[in-house]
């Protein structure tokens, strides 16, 4: 049989052997797969969802078997429709091997091929094609899966050969709803890579997502992955809000929380194999219960279940460095980047780990990195500005913190590149960060982001008494912001101050040796 697939973006046609039958010996040395996006054959753009979805169908039952790194979904389909060769894709992702294919689906009947191309030498291993009908579309998942991991050579955890006897009939409309749902979602959680003002840009697909997830709830009531895919969906609304000041569309993390609890517990009660309701429950107890060993118990159960899920080591690396353990904290961002290479957020607060952990060089090299990726975000201005503050390298972080105050759709942020640059003429950093302090406190400030930085720049200026009034500040509106302050470098001036100290032990983390200097 003869069926068109896109290799490197260039059409070509592909002998696929009879179910089962090997291409080439494959080589002992598979350690790593990406599987590509899926090309969607059914000659609708509009099933595009349904394609995307089984992809990432694929990538999470992948990511189940023992000792295979598997990418996130969010990096491998930055290749959808990409033009690169498959041994430029491998380097770029760092994988052994690639997996493409095609889908078709025809009413109620879905048609999967699918081929494991040696990366290196875009040397085709193995094929083989698969039809089901849509009610036994996850069956037809795992037996992909298992298959892949058959031809790799890689040891199958219990979890994953049981999967066939777990995997049961799903409702068709259930399953359609959920795949939109999870289509929705990933163009949310990727549309600050296109949007300077993401609060603006995401609100509308998160939404959408969860009004899918829930649709297929309300057709399956039973269905875990509907459950953690409304726990997510809330989770991104209630998430750009960390990073921003509530907007019109979403949600605060306090109002987020119960209903992200809520879904996330029913997920695992249905299914206590899944990993991500594990990573969402991670996220709401370090974030805003401030329950530092319930999210670690949380962010470990991820791992355990799903050692490839890139959201789970990135939520443990944000615990260990809040409790201090930078060395553990660089290793677990390190992994979730090898799993993620191009997400933003990763290659974000890898940067910052680095910066937390003093190893300044390196938080520089991965923060220019990052911005190589994403060069139009001032916010990573910022944290370069950050270590070349800890560095002593004022001309430098000033530059820094002036490029990031260009790059903002905002007028008034970008109004105050004249009058910081005239109170650096005259006052050097000291009386910028006067200048900065002055324009800010004259704002009103609102919300625990901008009340921990202005803490930062009075700290910046060892005054002690004025940056702890503004943490205390944060304290109470009990922002996130304050479960930094115990390892942010910038508050080592005043990090022996009884205030500070208290402020630490209130917020309810396990005593270190730190704490009792």
């Amino acid at each position: 049989m003869v069926v068109l697939v896109l290799i490197g973006g260039t059409a070509a046609y592909v002998y696929l052997p009879r179910a089962g039958q090997r291409v080439a010996e494959v080589p002992q040395a598979i350690h790593s797969v990406a599987v590509l996006p899926l090309e969607n054959l059914s000659g609708d753009k509009e099933q595009e969802y349904f394609a995307d979805g089984m992809t990432d169908a694929l990538i999470t039952n992948l990511a189940q078997v023992e000792s295979l790194r598997v990418i996130s979904r969010s990096s491998a389909m930055q290749f959808k429709g990409s033009r690169e060769t498959l041994p430029q894709i491998g380097r770029d992702l760092k994988v052994d091997a690639v997996v493409e294919g095609t889908v078709t689906r025809a009413a109620n009947r879905v048609r999967v091929t699918a081929q494991l191309v040696e990366a290196n030498s875009d040397h085709h291993l193995w094929a083989r094609s698969y039809e089901r009908d849509l009610k036994d579309v996850l069956a037809l998942q795992d037996e992909i899966a298992q298959d892949i991991a058959e031809q790799v050579r890689v040891k199958l955890s219990p979890k994953a050969r049981s999967l066939d006897l777990q995997a049961h009939a799903v409702d068709p409309e259930a399953y359609d709803a959920y795949l939109r749902g999870r289509y929705w979602a990933f163009k949310a959680a990727n549309m600050w890579r296109r949007c300077k003002t993401p609060p603006g840009c995401v609100s509308p697909e998160a939404w959408k997502a969860l009004e899918y997830y829930q649709q297929a709830i309300a057709k399956d009531p039973n269905y875990a992955l509907a459950y953690a895919g409304v726990a997510d969906a809330y989770l991104v609304l209630a998430h750009w809000v960390t990073q921003t000041s509530p907007t019109s569309g979403l949600l605060s993390l306090k109002e987020a929380a119960s209903k992200v609890n809520q879904a996330a517990l029913k997920a695992l009660a249905l299914d206590p194999s899944l990993a991500e309701p594990h990573s969402s429950l991670a996220f709401i107890k370090l974030f805003n219960d401030w329950d530092i060993s319930g999210a670690e118990a949380e962010s470990k159960q991820a791992i355990a279940l799903n050692p490839n899920l890139a959201r789970a080591h990135h939520w443990h690396s944000l615990y260990l460095v809040l409790t201090e353990r930078p060395d553990e904290a660089v290793k677990e961002s390190e992994r979730a980047r090898e799993l993620d290479p191009f997400d933003f957020w990763i290659n974000q607060w890898l940067g910052q780990t680095f910066y937390h952990a003093r190893r300044y060089d390196d938080a520089l090299r991965q923060i220019r990195r990052t911005v190589e990726m994403f060069p139009d975000r001032g916010n990573f201005y910022d944290d370069i500005a950050d270590v070349y503050e800890q560095k002593k390298m004022f001309a430098d972080a000033f530059a820094a913190r002036q490029q990031a105050l260009s790059l903002s759709r905002d007028p008034s942020v970008t109004s105050l590149v004249t009058p910081l640059g005239e109170a650096y003429k005259r006052g050097g950093y000291r009386g910028y960060l006067l200048k900065k302090i002055q324009v800010l406190e004259q704002g009103h400030p609102q919300g625990g982001l901008a009340l921990a930085g202005i803490a930062h720049l009075y700290a910046m200026l060892d005054d002690e008494p004025h940056a702890m009034s503004y943490l205390e500040r944060a304290y109470e509106e009990h922002h996130w912001a304050v479960l930094f302050v115990r390892t942010a470098p910038e508050f080592d001036s005043i990090r022996s101050s009884p205030r500070f100290r208290d402020l630490v032990r209130r917020i309810g983390f396990p005593q270190s040796p730190s704490d009792k200097n």
